[in-house]
């Protein structure tokens, strides 16, 4: 047969198109490759956003696991920081308890022996002052200023509201002793004018009234100031007060050489205290000398918060 008509078959694609199978056989000691599967563009990308919520799902677990940890980090740090806290004032408590029982004695020790020597101070106040009443028992007012400036009293004893003298004035001495007080001069009683009881009588009530003596009345004997000075007006003795009618006790101290406390007047939180003077400044030792060399009663105002001021500042 001629050539041309003899038929070789299929002829293979001149293109080499691609998916055009290929029955080409392996050669013998080749290794047949399976063809690699194509994918389209399109096909790819939905892929890959089809896993990617997947993963952003797992990356916001992850992140709200370590929030959730930290948190209970934060919380437990704050409850171990609380209770170290509570631990730590707790012993600095016991701490500062132990130091305050072993401080309280000397404290105790310190303001007891401080509050001594204000309590010696008082009594170098009342000495000095009795001293000086004692050799001047009809001293003015103004007498006792001077002393008072020259001493240094009212400096030296901040505690002290006022200082003066309280004396026994009987019914007939009673004109006298308000001339005195006033500064006026008095002419001396005659045996005439003793000679009636009555008209003596009748001359202490009208200086009685005079001197408007609280209480008002007419007594056998007074309790008046002779001389006084004060720190202010609200510690100054009102004129007239019979002390022996506010203070019964204060002619039993006269005969006893005690002294005797009251509260102040007026509504003054201070400490009243009298105490007997009598000449040549010590108590004599028998009732009846005693009441011959009575002079009177240094009475002395004190504020009792000041001295414990000055005893807790030291």
């Amino acid at each position: 047969m001629p050539d041309s008509e003899i038929d070789n078959g299929p002829e293979p694609d001149a293109g080499g198109g691609a998916g055009a199978p290929t029955d080409v056989p392996a050669q013998p000691g080749e290794q047949s490759i399976p063809p690699r599967p194509e994918t389209q563009g399109t096909g790819g990308n939905e892929t890959r956003a089809a896993a990617t919520p997947g993963r952003l799902g797992r990356v916001g677990d992850i992140a709200g696991g370590r929030k959730a940890v930290w948190a209970a980090v934060a919380v437990l740090c704050v409850v171990v920081g609380t209770i170290a806290a509570l631990l730590g004032a707790h012993a600095v408590a016991r701490s500062d308890a132990r130091n305050e029982r072993k401080a309280f004695p000397q404290t105790t020790a310190s303001m007891a022996s401080t509050l001594k020597l204000a309590i010696q101070r008082e009594e170098e106040l009342g000495i000095s002052a009795s001293t000086f009443f004692a050799g001047n028992p009809k001293a003015s007012a103004a007498e006792l200023g001077r002393w008072v400036h020259w001493a240094h009293t009212l400096r030296r004893y901040p505690e002290l509201q006022s200082l003066g003298l309280a004396a026994l004035v009987r019914a007939p001495e009673l004109a006298i002793f308000d001339a005195r007080v006033a500064g006026h001069a008095t002419k001396p009683r005659t045996a005439r004018s003793a000679s009636s009881a009555a008209a003596t009588a009748a001359a202490a009530a009208a200086t009685a009234a005079a001197l408007r003596v609280v209480p008002p009345g007419t007594r056998g004997y007074y309790c008046l100031t002779s001389a006084e000075l004060a720190r202010s007006a609200a510690a100054r003795t009102p004129a007239g007060v019979d002390y022996c009618t506010a203070t019964p006790a204060l002619l039993a101290s006269r005969d006893s050489g005690h002294s005797i406390y009251t509260a102040a007047r007026g509504g003054l939180k201070a400490v009243a205290i009298e105490t007997p003077v009598y000449r040549g400044n010590v108590p004599p030792p028998t009732f009846a000398t005693r009441r011959a060399a009575f002079v009177g009663w240094l009475r002395t105002l004190l504020v009792p918060g000041v001295v414990l001021r000055q005893a807790l500042h030291g």
